[in-house]
């Protein structure tokens, strides 16, 4: 329940704009990395007077900016070694850390408490804290993981993933396949994967449905996914409460007009195949272009609502739920920003 502890670094002096890549700077953020996990105390750095200090107030918000990378960097480093020797070293580090900041006018300081947010770690503390959130306040942000009980694979795990299982579709790199120029020079790989990932072939699985009853029960809020299998409208998720950041197949459309294409017609002519009566090649004559669901390529703008909602939702939450999701890939990590 303690809050983790900070580095601030308060200074009259006001920073350049541009990256700072000093050994100071580097030994600041690199510390604010290690004291972050002690759960007591951090280290301030003593405001020194100057003459105009007074009109360089920006030289203080400058002095917060270089927190963010350092918690980067210093996770990397934390997987390295294992067990008591390991915890040795990285208490070793803290320590020559903070002797070399006191030494540079930093002080040391308590960090305030913060209550605790889980009554306990487990699911009956999870339902109790679920329990105790007023009407619409829960947010959830889903990835592949959720789905892949239901036999869709997800895309990055070694061996299994989606971009792992793609030789067969001949492609220059596995995201080619999600790219819109090749999809315009090689229409068929993109078809074939489309007909086998079609969410008619799949069911919800208890994630979904678990998503779903967040609705029934009046707690849900927003669900942000970043699959694009629309298992979360057949488990029963209305369309206005899903944020499907990376598109779907809930909709259709021509990549040359923009225009909107009827679902059922774009899958039987993915069901059909390039020729033959309703196959993709006639439908894109007769709409002007090659047609495809509404699902996110490179190179393609996530849809607005996905920033908008963000905006509104996740701060008025009072719950957030991630699952299947390590949130890796941007903009969609940001949302925890």
């Amino acid at each position: 329940g303690a809050q983790p502890a900070e580095l601030s670094h308060r200074s009259s002096r006001h920073r350049s704009s541009k990256p700072t890549t000093s050994p100071l700077h580097r030994l600041e953020t690199a510390a604010h990395c290690s004291a972050a996990r002690s759960p007591q105390s951090s280290i301030t750095r003593r405001r020194r007077s100057s003459p105009s200090s007074s009109s360089r107030s920006g030289g203080e918000e400058g002095g917060e900016e270089g927190d963010g990378d350092g918690e980067g960097s210093g996770d990397e480093g934390s997987g390295e070694g294992s067990g008591e020797e390991s915890e040795e070293r990285q208490a070793a580090m803290v320590a020559q850390l903070r002797e070399a900041l006191l030494a540079r006018g930093y002080e040391m300081r308590d960090a305030p408490a913060r209550p605790a947010q889980l009554p306990s770690f487990d699911i009956a503390g999870f339902a109790q804290r679920l329990a105790s959130c007023p009407p619409r306040s829960v947010v959830v942000l889903c990835g592949a993981g959720i789905s892949v009980s239901a036999g869709i694979p997800d895309f990055r795990s070694p061996g299994t993933g989606l971009y792992d299982n793609l030789q067969k579709y001949d492609l220059p790199s596995p995201q080619a396949i999600f790219e819109l120029s090749y999809f315009r020079e090689r229409p068929d790989a993109f078809y074939l994967l489309a007909r086998e990932m079609w969410p008619d072939n799949f069911q919800p699985t208890p994630a979904h449905h678990f998503v779903a009853l967040l609705h029934a029960k009046g707690l849900l809020r927003r669900c942000f996914t970043q699959n694009i299998d629309s298992l979360e409208a057949r488990a029963g998720l209305p369309a206005d409460l899903t944020i499907a950041a990376h598109g779907n197949f809930d909709g259709c459309h021509c990549i040359e007009t923009g225009e909107p294409v009827p679902l059922g017609e774009v899958r039987r002519a993915v069901a059909v195949g390039r020729e033959g009566p309703g196959g993709w090649a006639e439908l894109a004559e007769r709409y002007g272009g090659l047609c495809k669901p509404d699902i996110v390529f490179f190179g393609e703008q996530l849809p607005a609502r996905f920033f908008e909602a963000a905006e509104a939702d996740l701060p008025a939450a009072e719950a957030l739920i991630v699952m299947g999701t390590s949130l890796k890939v941007q903009p969609f990590a940001s949302l925890l920003g």
